[in-house]
């Protein structure tokens, strides 16, 4: 490609001087000082541009005091004269720089090339170009087109170029930049690509949802004649945000229901979606078949969705999820790697990845001893805390997971002090965030209780009143089964033993009629049921009870099986040659082995001890 040169290129004057420059080439007519920096900003100060332009006020008589849309007409069209005249109008930068206005103000070389059809040198030549010109500027390290004028011109003398330009544009966002659902809509809708839009449309609710966002999408009427051949997707987007809002309540058979009612002759993507939340669903109950259910559900979509996509990253962590459930935790942790390894490709270019990115890092501290995790999730903190007002808004669920989770892991490190003021902070966001739609509560609460309770026992029974305050909870549901636990600590912490043994043995019961029930939500029940057993003088149930918890020991999350395996063995020795200790002389001779025979790591402190607390953290995207 031959190199263009402006005609002249004499150093640019500075913004200050610029009336006086106008004045200097000949203007004979006062000039208004917003269409003033206009045309600073256009042409850059580029002085053929400028003679160009005072030609056509002399000769014309442009007026100082025509609306801006004429203004802009004006400059539109001096631009057009002068480019024509000097020989850039039909270059193959022209045709580079019109497939840039299509992206947008600031320029993304490797966006250009993909709609352009040029290579990158190509571009990077005409970008070079177009430098020179002062058709384009850098900006925080990056070329933009020195004015929205400028971009238009480009944009709007391809005119016949431009649906198919919006179209290619589309389709290179959905590749480099696959979070960025709204600008897909934008371009496909531009494109009159009505279906695609929809489709992206509907993606674009979904994520809003989800990441609690609702409020900034536009208003899409789907009964609009130009709408008509995608109505069917209207009502698939209902019945998933219908879904969306039961699962949020609680309410999983009905959302799992409503999800169902959604038949597969809905383009893939939306059965993605249908797809993710069923799984999410089914992870909600404790039957093993169901996590392997769910798992069938989300497997097939590991290769088939674009990759980083937010439907994508969404389903492959409900997908960890169900594995962790499931005790397959290498399966797990390489893909929690290969995810991670993706979302820092886009990240870069892709806001919506960064956020995705963020979500993903909130919710996969399970899978990581605590010495991992806990760095990592305040590492995170530090980072949303440090964001601008308008993206803290936009990350603000995220930020609550991260807290919460937070709270968890400071609780088993033993530091109590911060896992509370953590889950303070957590409780705080959610009850003065704008969205009454939020993350569950529970985990939050639970954690700042139980820290409560282990650092200052003396206000036990002020803990169990706050308990009972809650209100009925479900066993069926993991949080609240867990949160149960932790309830029924507190009252073997306050010596109401029998009332803890009633919870506990309700709990029970219910997770040996099923069939085949997760194993650690198992365990941590009926180790507290074997101590209420032990401390109202039944020894023999209460080793009975623990031979029985053993069994579920490769259940056990990696972070803490080491502790309660040997935890377990310690009890069995403490009351084996002890028929009748109080709870504090089983601590006490607890805290004594484990001095003498190792603590196993560091965070011997809160789960070598009795009763046995559970950590509650937020897996969920959603």
């Amino acid at each position: 490609m031959g190199e263009l040169s402006p005609q002249i290129h004499i150093p640019k004057c500075h913004r200050d001087q610029f009336g006086a420059l106008l004045q200097a080439f000949g203007l004979k007519v006062p000039i208004a000082t917003h269409e003033l920096n206009m045309l600073y900003d256009c042409s850059g100060a580029h002085l053929e541009i400028v003679r160009t332009f005072i030609e056509d006020a002399n000769l014309r008589g442009i007026s100082t005091t025509s609306l801006p849309s004429e203004t802009t007409d004006a400059l539109v069209t001096i631009l057009q004269r002068y480019l024509t005249e000097s020989g850039f109008s039909g270059s193959d930068s022209e045709t580079i720089l019109a497939a840039a206005a299509i992206c947008g103000q600031n320029i993304v070389a490797e966006e250009v090339a993909c709609v352009s059809g040029a290579d990158l040198p190509e571009v990077a030549r005409s970008i070079e170009t177009a430098m020179r010109w002062k058709l384009l500027e850098e900006n925080l390290g990056g070329p933009r087109f020195r004015h929205e004028i400028t971009r238009h011109y480009f944009e709007r003398n391809h005119h016949s170029d431009r649906l198919r330009l919006h179209a290619t544009y589309a389709r290179c966002l959905q590749k480099m930049r696959p979070a960025e659902f709204g600008l897909h809509f934008n371009h496909l809708r531009k494109a009159g690509l009505i279906h695609d839009a929809g489709v992206a449309y509907c993606l674009w609710t979904i994520r809003s949802a989800v990441m609690h966002t609702v409020a900034d999408l536009p208003a899409l009427d789907w009964s609009a004649p130009s709408w008509q051949q995608a109505q069917y997707l209207g009502r698939t987007l209902n019945e998933i945000l219908k879904a969306i809002d039961l699962y949020r309540e609680g309410q999983y058979e009905l959302a799992h229901k409503q999800l169902l009612a959604i038949d597969d002759a809905v383009p893939d993507q939306l059965m993605a979606e249908r797809d993710g939340l069923m799984a999410m669903c089914l992870l909600q109950s404790l039957e093993q078949a169901d996590r392997a259910r769910a798992a069938t559900l989300l497997e097939p979509w590991r290769d088939k969705l674009q990759q980083a996509s937010d439907t994508w990253v969404r389903l492959m962590m409900s997908l960890m999820f169900a594995q962790i459930q499931l005790s397959q935790f290498s399966e797990a942790r390489q893909l929690e790697r290969g995810v991670l390894r993706r979302l820092q490709k886009y990240r870069l270019h892709d806001e919506g990845v960064r956020h995705l990115l963020n979500r993903f890092r909130a919710a996969s501290c399970m899978l990581h001893a605590n010495e991992i995790a806990l760095p990592r999730t305040e590492r995170l903190i530090e980072e949303m805390e440090n964001l601008p007002v308008g993206e803290r808004y936009i990350e603000n669920n995220t930020y609550f997971v991260a807290l919460t989770n937070a709270s968890s892991l400071e609780l088993t490190a033993g530091n109590y002090e911060k896992s509370a003021r953590y889950a303070e902070r957590a409780l705080k966001l959610r009850g003065t965030a704008s969205t009454s739609k939020f993350q569950s509560f529970v985990p939050a609460l639970s954690n700042l209780l139980v820290a409560h309770a282990l650092v200052r026992p003396s206000q036990i029974e002020n803990i169990v009143s706050v308990y009972e305050s809650t209100g009925k909870t479900r066993p069926e549901d993991e949080d609240n089964l867990l949160y149960r636990n932790n309830q029924a600590s507190v009252l073997i912490m306050a010596g109401r033993f029998k009332q803890a043994k009633d919870m506990l043995t309700e709990d029970y019961l219910s997770m040996k009629m099923m069939p085949d029930c997760d194993g650690y939500f198992f365990y941590f029940t009926t180790q507290n049921l074997a101590l209420t057993e032990y401390l109202t003088g039944n020894s023999e149930n209460a080793t009975a009870l623990l031979d029985e918890a053993c069994e579920r020991e490769d259940d056990l999350l990696p972070d803490c099986v080491s502790y309660l395996v040997q935890r377990n063995l310690y009890i069995r020795e403490i009351w084996e040659a002890n028929a009748k200790l109080t709870l504090s002389e089983q601590n006490g001779l607890l805290t004594e082995k484990a001095n003498i025979k190792g603590k196993i790591g560091p965070c011997w402190s809160f789960y070598g001890r009795m009763p046995l607390f559970t950590p509650i953290e937020i897996w969920s995207l959603m």
